[in-house]
């Protein structure tokens, strides 16, 4: 893969639009990206890993768990009813999914670990 282009899945998918939205040939992106056609079509073709189905699975129930209580809960309860209801979570892995799926939660909403560490999100 070319240096410095983002994860595999969104090159493929960037490859993907450009021959659905304008029909760009998937070789002149392929050249563009540096990227070779049987690279694409590993990435393409590839099921996702099990790190990457659990962790879909943990942004849908961070959003569910969001979105049930109104937008009020913050990170701190979201981790707790997630450790409640069987996930194994540690700050680190809140972290990073707490980063991720901010964009998906409310602008009002700043999202802290416990004990006011690492806070992420937009005040109002």
């Amino acid at each position: 893969m070319g240096q410095g282009l983002a994860e595999p899945i969104t090159v493929v998918e960037f490859i993907e639009s450009q021959r659905a939205e304008f029909g760009v040939p998937h070789t002149i992106c392929f050249r563009a990206l540096g990227v070779s056609p049987s690279w694409f079509y590993k990435w393409k073709n590839r099921r996702p890993t099990a790190r990457e189905e659990r962790r879909a699975r943990l942004d849908e129930e961070i959003k569910r768990l969001f979105a049930a209580s109104g937008g009020t809960y913050g990170s701190p309860r979201i981790t707790q009813d997630l450790r409640a209801a069987g996930w194994k979570l540690s700050e680190g892995d809140l972290r990073v999914h707490a980063r991720d799926v901010a964009v998906w939660l409310s602008e009002s909403v700043a999202l802290c670990l416990p004990g006011g560490r690492g806070c992420v999100g937009m005040a109002a």
